[in-house]
């Protein structure tokens, strides 16, 4: 870990304890999906990640006007262009316009906002799609930041994410920002372990450290457990297989039109790229 001392690091964990915490999942009422709309590498469509944050915050919007509606139509959900934001969004030091999409934390929630996952993944070239919901027993720590003046601007969440990333490098995984509060989650790989290389009590006071010496002001104003996918599929001859096994109870009419939202996307891509 650089930048952050041993001793700093046990009273940020000590502090940890003292910090607010989020109830039990009926208390957010929201599961989140949060996916980009830049291809993967594998698919043969052009590269995004040379265009500048406005121009793809352009593809974002055309993705909520005209993907989202057709992807809620094909899985015969209820409109989720009304239930998407589109917000800064940090993968691996890099912040690009992100989309989040938010279903009820109820009894049919989860299967629905999985589904979704699978879906926008698939026709949007996705490698992974995060899917999170805030649950007392979840697999995954979550660490919620707010800047005291307003939401933060793209620049400024960026600034942030690599700020936090020079304190730990683990932190350089990712962010998601939601209702303006920026959302760092210590997110666990098949066998139970941190991608980020630390432990919940490191991740926390380490976010903490990152507040408290960023120029700007921006403050930890909670902890809460929150239970985690990547749902996740690989590309080139594989084809996004992995997205399509979840779906494949849907209609052979609504997987036709899951794929002619595919090209759809793949026109704008490549009308983005050049």
């Amino acid at each position: 870990m650089s930048g952050l001392s041993r001793r700093r690091l046990l009273g940020g964990a000590a502090a940890l304890a003292l910090l607010p915490r989020a109830g039990p999942a009926a208390a957010s009422g929201a599961i989140t999906v949060a996916y980009q709309a830049l291809p993967a590498a594998q698919t043969g469509l052009p590269s995004l990640h040379r265009l500048g944050y406005a121009r793809l915050e352009k593809l974002a919007n055309d993705v909520r006007r005209s993907i989202v509606p057709g992807v809620s139509a094909a899985l015969d959900l209820p409109d989720m262009a009304s239930r998407t934001a589109i917000a800064p969004g940090g993968y691996r030091l890099r912040s690009d316009p992100s989309l989040t999409t938010s279903f009820a934390a109820d009894a049919h929630g989860g299967a629905a906002a999985r589904r979704f996952a699978a879906a926008v993944g698939y026709v949007l070239r996705q490698d992974a799609v995060l899917v999170f919901a805030e649950e007392a027993r979840g697999d995954s720590l979550a660490v919620t930041l707010r800047f005291e003046d307003a939401a933060p601007s793209a620049p400024l969440a960026h600034r942030f994410f690599r700020h936090a990333a020079s304190v730990a490098a683990g932190l350089g995984g990712g962010y998601t920002t939601v209702g303006g509060a920026l959302i760092f989650i210590n997110l666990r790989d098949a066998s139970g372990a941190p991608f980020s290389g630390l432990d919940d009590e490191e991740f926390a006071a380490a976010l903490n450290e990152a507040a408290s010496t960023f120029a700007n002001s921006v403050r930890l104003v909670g902890t809460k457990r929150v239970r985690s996918e990547l749902v996740a599929a690989a590309w080139g001859d594989s084809a996004g297989s992995q997205y399509v096994a979840i779906l494949a109870t849907l209609p052979p009419a609504a997987l036709a039109q899951l794929d002619l939202l595919g090209f759809v996307f793949a026109d704008m891509a490549r009308n983005r790229a050049f």
